[in-house]
């Protein structure tokens, strides 16, 4: 019964686009920001450990308030890619627009 299922839900084109949407959006977030954003703002703006750990704490905090917004959405909703499409479009140009980051910082946090 088990692989029933299992054969179902690999042959269903909407579990497949859904997962690789999941993919991409996991992929977007750890390798994406968390990784080049962390080794962008060490070597070319300087950021200590402490200054990333706010940057972090900053995308945490957006992350909790819009993901019960969106999760919301897509349930109100009868078609999710409305909101999945535009959300890891979203996602995906932020972590694009990360190549056009001046190499001098125009803001600096100073903790000292």
């Amino acid at each position: 019964q088990n692989n029933d299922i299992t054969r179902a839900l690999l042959s269903d084109p909407k579990f497949i686009s859904l997962g690789l949407a999941h993919f991409s959006s996991f992929a977007l977030r750890q390798g994406g920001r968390n990784l080049l954003l962390a080794l962008i703002a060490t070597t070319h703006f300087g950021y200590s450990a402490a200054d990333l750990g706010y940057l972090f704490g900053i995308m945490a905090l957006t992350d909790l308030t819009l993901l019960p917004i969106s999760s919301m959405l897509s349930d109100r909703l009868s078609d999710r890619r409305f909101v999945a499409v535009p959300s890891l479009s979203l996602s995906a140009f932020a972590v694009c627009s990360l190549v056009f980051i001046p190499s001098e910082p125009s803001v600096t946090m100073n903790h000292e």
